[in-house]
């Protein structure tokens, strides 16, 4: 899941996706189920893997109020 994630991301530089945008599209739950804790731990463990300090991350950034985005730089 957190390559499906991170390739999500990164084909759309710049776009914010939500939790629940997350949860219908890469796992696949209809409407509003599965916990947005799914989405956060599998963007924590990437975060610690393709970041120099996952604490301050660089790459994937959480957008408040909106979800999660890759920097389009």
């Amino acid at each position: 899941m957190e390559f499906d994630l991170l390739y999500c991301l990164m084909t759309h530089p710049g776009q914010a996706f939500s939790c629940s945008q997350l949860l219908r599209d890469l796992w696949a739950y209809p409407g509003d189920a599965g916990s947005p804790d799914l989405v956060r731990v599998d963007t924590r463990n990437l975060r610690c893997k393709i970041e120099a300090d996952s604490s301050h991350p660089r790459f994937v950034r959480t957008v408040s109020r909106h979800g999660y985005t890759v920097s389009a730089e």
